[in-house]
């Protein structure tokens, strides 16, 4: 009998993935289209494809208006996440041996613009 995946393996199986983050991390405050995602990253179509469909089964990203991919709630959860994640990194990285906490405010007020779709076009 196989034993069921903990919930925490599959989403690290899932976001432990190449550019799985990094994408998460790029649509944390805009929908963007994929030629944008493509040039900001770096990544090759073919890699692009593969992570966005991923992330899209996984209930992360969606597809919106006007062919742009942008965040799910359970997509803006795991970006407030990488927040945590970012402002660990820039303590780190200046030798810093705490973490300040930022306000809850300015972690949602960073993420929601991610969490509307963009306008539609004006005729």
């Amino acid at each position: 009998m196989a034993r069921a995946v903990a919930p925490v393996n599959a989403a690290l199986d899932l976001l432990g993935r190449r550019w799985a983050l990094r994408l998460v991390w790029e649509l944390r405050r805009d929908a963007l289209p994929f030629g944008v995602l493509r040039d900001r990253t770096g990544i090759s179509s073919s890699v692009l494809s593969a992570r966005l469909r991923e992330l899209n089964r996984a209930g992360v990203i969606e597809r919106g208006p006007q062919r742009r991919y942008l965040l799910t709630p359970l997509g803006r959860e795991l970006a407030r996440v990488l927040y945590d994640l970012n402002r660990w990194a820039e303590a780190a990285a200046h030798g810093e041996r705490e973490v300040a906490r930022p306000s809850q405010g300015a972690i949602l007020d960073s993420v929601s613009a991610a969490s509307e779709p963009p306008p539609e076009p004006s005729r």
